[in-house]
Formats: C-alpha cells, structure tokens, sequence
C-alpha cells in the first residue's frame, strides 16, 4: 500500500532508521558482554565507548531507548500472532475493555465509531503489517528513561478496502503492553486447553 504523503514516508524512515540505531544499542551491549574486559567496566563507560564507536559527539548525547525493541514486541505480540487467534478477543466496547488497555482510548474511525475490541485488534495489526505506524517521543524535556512507558506512544493508521473507512488512534506503551500481555493470555489459554 503506498503512503498516503510523503510526510508519511519520512516518518517510515525514521522508525527504521531509529529501530536499527537502538538494535545497533542492544548488539554492542551483548558484544560488550562477551568481551571481558569491557563487562568489568560501568555503564556509563560502556554508554560512553558505544557513543564513541558511533561517532556521536558526547555533547549530543542519545537516550538509548530501544525503538527497535518496541518495534518487535508489537510485531511479535501483535502481527505474528495468527490470525486466526484474532477470533479469540471479545466484541466489547472499547471503554469497558479495562483489562486491555483501551478503556480511555480515542479512535477516529468515522465508519465504525462504535468499534468493538476484536475490530480494534484487526484494525491494529492491519496498521503494523502495511507499516502505517508512528512512534511518537515527546522532544519536550518530559521523556525521561523513568517515563517511557507513559510518555512515548504509537499511533496506528489504517485504511480499508473503501478508501473513506480511515481508523486511526494512538496508544501509550503501557497501554499496549497491557493489551499485548492480555491478548497472549487469551492465546495460551486456547492453546493449553486443545493440548491432549
């Protein structure tokens, strides 16, 4: 599906381009880890040595938060799931979905603007597989590494096959953990009860 601006295709990149530039984070932590020497020293050392094999000025320090991380956990806890395991979430309304995350969710959906849970999940997972994702880090000094859960989101857009059926909304991390968490307990538990 082509993106609907190139706005859109700007903000592609720079999930990718921040995706990898934090797995690049995660890599040289484990390289670290197995390097003697260097898994003696402190984090900060260590956080200062990656700052510097990546040619990044110390002045310009990067939070190495993991946009990468984020992007797999949605695509392992949302997208990879079969699709058929999407029959297993209810048809409730939105703001009674307490245990999911979606409870205080606003979603611009004009129409469905009554969407059940198990449309939200398929309009969710329809946005992540054709890349219609945003992740939105507040560049006003309120994210910190302690508030990331609840300070950074991601917003989803997807279009139907009737170009006029636009869903859009936007999630906390915390919101989506819950959801992510909830949905797999709902799987494991079909799953455990077909297993002779």
């Amino acid at each position: 599906m082509p993106y609907s601006s190139f706005e859109d295709e700007k903000d592609a990149l720079d999930n990718i381009t921040n995706a990898m530039f934090s797995l690049d984070f995660l890599k040289f932590y484990t390289d670290s880890l197995a390097n003697h020497e260097l898994s003696q020293k402190s984090i900060e050392y260590f956080y200062s040595s990656w700052l510097e094999n990546r040619h990044i000025s110390l002045q310009d320090p990067k939070i190495p938060f993991s946009l990468g991380a984020i992007l797999g956990y949605l695509y392992v806890g949302i997208l990879y799931a079969k699709e058929g395991w999407y029959t297993l979430i209810p048809a409730q309304p939105l703001n009674q979905s307490i245990d999911w995350g979606t409870s205080t969710l606003i979603v611009n959906n004009p129409v469905n603007s009554n969407i059940q849970l198990n449309a939200f999940a398929r309009r969710i997972r329809n946005a992540l597989g054709h890349g219609r994702i945003k992740i939105n880090v507040p560049m006003d000094g309120t994210f910190t590494p302690d508030n990331v859960e609840d300070t950074v989101s991601v917003t989803f857009k997807d279009v139907g096959r009737n170009p006029t059926d636009i869903f859009e909304t936007t999630m906390k991390i915390s919101e989506l953990e819950k959801f992510i968490r909830k949905f797999q307990e709902l799987i494991f538990a079909d799953v455990k009860s077909r297993i002779t």
